[in-house]
């Protein structure tokens, strides 16, 4: 992506980054780091005009939730 100058990143979090959801306080904090490191990243790559993008789904009727 450097040498072509273009791209995009784009990292799969959770809504729960932003809602902490009990009892697994552990994904949640995971989900956050993913967001953290998702900005940094973008602000490293963009002088090579590649973008990141954080995808962020709802909660979802699974055996977790």
């Amino acid at each position: 992506m450097r040498e072509h100058r273009e791209g995009c990143v784009i990292n799969a979090s959770s809504v729960s980054d932003r809602i902490a959801c009990m009892p697994p306080g552990a994904y949640s904090a995971a989900k956050s780091a993913v967001e953290a490191i998702s900005e940094a990243l973008a602000g490293e790559v963009t002088p090579f005009s590649i973008r990141v993008a954080i995808v962020e789904p709802g909660i979802q009727d699974t055996r977790m939730a």
